[in-house]
């Protein structure tokens, strides 16, 4: 942004507690990052250590905004299983056994990133609430604010 227009941003003094509001609301929301990416990384982990990934798509690296279904078909287009001897050419096909097992496992880690990120959004949404109301922003003036 440019130097000129930030200038022109009233920024107001707050009270050490509105202050103190704002830095735990920060912090909390980079502990729920952390461990946003801790279990993410921890499942991605999980599939590396038990299939080949040759390209390790969008859809697999956010696993968590798909459903069970659409995990399975993007771990079939991009997984091979591993030998140790060599690498076979041939894609994975998880029989339904395997299915069950990896549903459980998915559900759990994507249950939980998902609640992960509702806690930060709704965190997120407090903070810019209460600078709202703070700077005293009309409906309208919030609603251009929000659309980038």
């Amino acid at each position: 942004m440019d130097d000129c227009f930030l200038s022109k941003i009233p920024l107001l003094n707050l009270q050490k507690k509105e202050q103190n509001y704002f830095a735990n609301k920060v912090k909390e929301i980079l502990e729920l990052g952390k461990e946003q990416n801790k279990l993410q990384n921890k499942f991605i982990n999980r599939i590396n250590t038990n299939f080949k990934i040759l390209k390790f798509g969008k859809k697999l690296k956010n696993f968590y905004l798909y459903n069970f279904v659409d995990f399975l078909i993007e771990l079939e287009k991009v997984a091979y299983p591993i030998k140790k001897s060599s690498i076979n050419n041939k894609k994975i096909k998880l029989t339904i056994r395997q299915q069950d097992e990896w549903e459980d496992y998915f559900l759990y880690y994507k249950d939980n990133l998902q609640k992960i990120v509702k806690d930060i959004e709704s965190k997120k949404n407090n903070i810019n609430n209460k600078i709202y109301k703070i700077y005293g922003l009309t409906k309208s003036e919030i609603e251009l604010i929000e659309k980038f």
